[in-house]
């Protein structure tokens, strides 16, 4: 159906779609079942999500697509003062 990444992330993720969808929305859960976000974008085989306003943590993207759901967690990471994700190295 769709892949996320990167995973983890520092808040801005990439969904890409197998194939172009007619219709889809994805919603934002966190970890306590609280939906977050709602959205229903224009179909395309590429959608941008962004995430840069939360919190790092793990937060549940649901996606229904046509007749399709498919879920998968993301987890958002915290920014270093460089600006770089913390535990990556150059």
């Amino acid at each position: 159906m769709f892949h996320i990444y990167p995973n983890p992330g520092s808040g801005l993720f990439t969904l890409e779609f197998f194939n172009e969808p007619s219709a889809f929305s994805i919603e934002v859960y966190n970890m306590m079942g609280k939906r977050l976000h709602l959205m229903q974008p224009e179909p395309a085989t590429i959608y941008e999500l962004n995430l840069l306003h939360k919190p790092p943590g793990i937060y549940l993207i649901r996606v229904m697509m046509d007749a399709d759901l498919g879920m998968v967690k993301v987890v958002k990471n915290e920014k270093s003062p460089q600006g770089l994700v913390a535990g990556c190295r150059d």
